[in-house]
């Protein structure tokens, strides 16, 4: 929940309206700016090192973004800044880089004047010139590694970035999923590439994965299952940045195309933050109930624009955040929705920290939490294995909780759930309930998962999300198991299942 703090520095740093004049040396800064339906952040460390995370055009013909870009870096930074260390794009939508050619990223160092010390984007294809001219043909001369819907957008930008004439300017690297150095801010600020190219994620058969080059599928995955997702630290202060990081497993409406849960494969890499930019523009396909649970941010940054065709945000997302973080709009949004206690900023959201441990944004103070400061040995518990279909051998569903380490754990007031948006109340584990050094506890319920797909949680009495699984359609008699005990979950479900006992392998 809102943890808010006086600060004394924090009314000298912001103007009326909430933007801060200009990047003062020794603080952090996070300018979440407003484009309406696009996104564009700066990220500024204390040494004054700068990460800008996309700049989307909501036209293709438009370089509105850029300028306002531009001019905001100048107002940021002073009116002589001109080169930006590290430009990451997220993914290539024209929402979140802008059209090659007219606007976005290419139109701020084609046309703005400023320059790239690197600019970091995902794996998607390369150009191979095939009539070997020297001029990249986007119709005809894109390879494509990670990708599955296209566009003109993304074959332009893999153009550009694949020409002689601009390697040299642009300092192109892709981005390592897992890396903490690739992206250098300098001391005392860390970005972790967490995601890139759907590392990690299957399909729904539990088997295939999405990573690769699904652009001829019948139903390929969308653009937005592939973006990069940050997580920038300043001391105690976490901040995630996903771009349109998906969290459903679902076809589109005309079946054209499919997305993947990304995020649920993510979230647990991630834990607790302060801050998230929220994926997607708040789209009901992203920010699902395990995400925000897992994150548990206490502010939540949004941008949609008010005339954006996809009806953002989703009222059940929205409502997913309100829960759990104070949220600023960047702007308008959809009218239709109930924004209820939700900030509207009537422009740029401003974040600034001096200390990594207290922030303000818009002027609003909150206190940072230390990540390290979990409660009572909880956050060493795991979901071990889960059976969500009985017919025969088993009568009720059950879950089977495991404790790692070499110390008995209490676990009464813990919390076992499905997904957030509803299904089955929440069980919350008898108060002298513990478990041994090395033991189970095993829950059991006639009816309370669903055998086609759903999220098991485990939450803390204060709505904590300490771990999560989500699961696909489930055979009867068998369970989803990690091997070893506590260790990474199998791709396929165990014929052998042992609740309250050592896990054993998959098979018959």
């Amino acid at each position: 929940m809102r943890r808010v703090v006086v600060v004394p520095w924090a009314a000298l740093l912001l103007l009326a309206g909430g933007t801060q004049a200009q990047w003062k040396p020794g603080s952090f800064g996070i300018y979440f700016f407003a484009v309406g339906q696009a996104d564009s952040q700066l990220i500024v460390s204390p040494s004054g090192k700068t990460l800008l995370v996309d700049l989307g055009e909501t036209d293709p013909d438009s370089h509105a973004g850029a300028s306002y870009v531009a001019g905001r870096l100048r107002e940021i930074m002073g009116k002589d800044f001109k080169k930006i260390d590290f430009i990451v794009a997220t993914h290539l939508h024209l929402d979140h880089i802008g059209q090659v050619g007219s606007g976005g990223i290419w139109y701020l160092l084609e046309k703005e004047g400023f320059s790239a010390g690197t600019i970091v984007d995902r794996d998607a294809a390369v150009w191979k010139d095939l009539d070997g001219n020297g001029v990249c043909d986007d119709k005809t001369e894109i390879v494509w590694k990670n990708a599955g819907t296209t566009s003109g957008t993304a074959r332009k930008w893999v153009c550009w970035v694949g020409e002689k004439a601009a390697a040299g300017k642009l300092n192109r690297e892709i981005a390592i999923p897992g890396s903490s150095g690739q992206i250098d801010l300098g001391a005392g600020v860390t970005v972790k590439i967490v995601q890139s190219d759907a590392r990690g994620v299957m399909m729904t058969d539990g088997k295939t994965p999405v990573a690769g080059d699904r652009t001829k599928e019948a139903m390929p995955p969308s653009e937005n299952d592939y973006s990069i997702t940050l997580k920038i630290s300043f001391g105690k202060l976490d901040y995630v940045t996903g771009g349109d990081t998906t969290g459903i497993n679902k076809a589109s409406k005309k079946k054209a195309f499919r997305y993947d849960d990304v995020e649920s494969v993510i979230a647990p890499q991630i834990g607790n933050v302060e801050v998230i930019k929220v994926n997607h523009h708040g789209s009901s396909h992203s920010s699902n109930a395990s995400y925000v649970g897992a994150l548990d941010p206490d502010v939540s940054l949004l941008s949609c624009g008010k005339d954006n065709p996809n009806g953002h945000p989703g009222q059940g997302v929205l409502d997913r955040l309100l829960e759990t973080s104070a949220v600023y709009m960047a702007g308008p949004c959809d009218p239709g929705r109930n924004y209820k206690n939700a900030v509207f900023t009537g422009g740029d959201v401003v974040l600034v920290s001096g200390d990594g441990e207290h922030y303000t944004v818009n002027g609003d103070a909150f206190t940072a939490r230390d990540a390290k400061a979990a409660s009572d040995g909880w956050k060493a518990i795991r979901i071990n294995e889960v059976l969500p279909a009985p017919k025969a051998k088993f009568t009720k569903e059950f879950v089977e909780l495991y404790n790692p380490t070499a110390k008995d754990i209490p676990i009464g007031g813990l919390l076992i759930d499905d997904a957030a948006d509803g299904g089955s109340k929440p069980f919350s584990i008898p108060k002298k309930k513990k478990i041994k050094a090395g033991g189970f506890y095993t829950w059991g319920r006639k009816s309370f998962f669903d055998d086609g797909g759903d999220s098991v949680r485990l939450i803390a009495p204060d709505g904590t999300v300490i771990d999560a699984f989500s699961y696909g359609p489930s055979r009867k008699d068998e369970s989803w198991i990690r091997l070893p005990d506590g260790g990474a979950w199998e791709k396929g479900m165990s014929t052998k299942p042992t609740p309250g006992k050592p896990n054993m392998k998959p098979g018959p």
